[in-house]
């Protein structure tokens, strides 16, 4: 099993299934895992001021799925802390046009379709972020009790991660990310991911004009020759900077400081200031890049962004 970290949103996956989209909006978004063959499990959320009424909810989502999918069956999900729902045994051969399974599967175009014969909808309403949640696991033939076990496991694994830390927290892509506590401002939010084969980039914004970027950079064995002093002078461009080694996490690592302006320069602009940190971790292949940008009265440290490997790579 993998651990999943999303906008103050934790919960397990399957360790052969991989983000394959992504919304990083903490007001409304979804957040799709998939394996080598379909999609296998969505997890959606929106923010709901007051608490839903979730046995409506699902009365309403079993009148849809039934009039999609007119020779189903329904069974209630066995009681699994906050969450409620129902397992929806489908009747017909095919995934009914325009279904979340349907849109969510994203098949490479040699791959043949697969039969989706069961549908596990849950939800439950959170409120430390006043979020309804949703959980939808999609099992592409007869459920077995491995797979209860799985849907149990999954579903029972939920939890949400407080405020001052939850939505700067990521756990996905192979990678886990930790940004500074901060009680004062609401601490660091996720604010842009981009994943493609061999890199993953996550943005973070902070208080006022506090911005940071973490970078993952896989299959160094093929491009990269352990100079990470020299990866980390060719990033830092045209910009003025003092550099020096230190440690990170127990590895050699390079750190960067971006020189202020001259005594001349117009102190009222506060200009931002900026720090790189670079290391390489040999054991999984992949570099690491820290960026911190901010207003020259900042201490934002980035070294105080911790940043590890995950055993997934949980990406395609």
């Amino acid at each position: 099993m993998q651990r999943i970290e999303w906008l103050g949103m934790a919960i397990d996956a399957a360790e052969d299934w991989e983000v394959l989209r992504h919304s990083t909006r903490r007001e409304r978004g979804r957040l799709m895992l998939a394996d080598s063959v379909c999609g296998r499990m969505t997890l959606a959320w929106a923010v709901c001021r007051n608490r839903p009424d979730s046995e409506r909810l699902m009365q309403d989502y079993r009148s849809r799925d039934l009039e999609q999918d007119p020779d189903a069956t329904f069974e209630p999900l066995e009681e699994l802390g906050a969450w409620e729902g129902y397992r929806w045994q489908r009747g017909s051969d095919e995934l009914p046009e325009g279904s979340e399974a349907d849109a969510d599967a994203e098949l490479e175009p040699e791959t043949a379709p697969v039969t989706v014969s069961l549908v596990t909808r849950a939800g439950l309403y959170e409120p430390v972020y006043k979020r309804w949640v949703e959980a939808t696991l999609y099992w592409p033939g007869a459920m077995e009790m491995a797979d209860r076990q799985l849907e149990r496991r999954i579903l029972g694994s939920f939890e949400v991660i407080e405020p001052e830390q939850g939505l700067g927290r990521v756990r996905a892509f192979g990678v886990s990310v930790t940004s500074p506590k901060s009680h004062e401002d609401g601490g660091w939010e996720l604010e842009k991911v981009e994943a493609r084969l061999g890199q993953v980039t996550l943005e973070f914004q902070g208080r006022g004009r506090q911005r940071a970027t973490v970078r993952k950079l896989g299959a160094t064995a093929a491009w990269f020759d352990g100079d990470a002093e020299a990866f980390l002078r060719r990033q830092m461009g045209s910009v003025r900077y003092d550099i020096e080694a230190v440690r990170y996490d127990g590895q050699n690592a390079w750190l960067a400081r971006s020189r202020p302006r001259g005594e001349g320069y117009r102190w009222l602009l506060r200009p931002d200031r900026r720090q790189d940190l670079v290391w390489a971790n040999p054991r999984v292949e992949h570099l690491y890049h820290v960026t911190t940008l901010g207003p020259n009265c900042s201490a934002l440290e980035a070294a105080q962004f911790e940043v590890r490997a995950t055993s997934r790579g949980g990406m395609r």
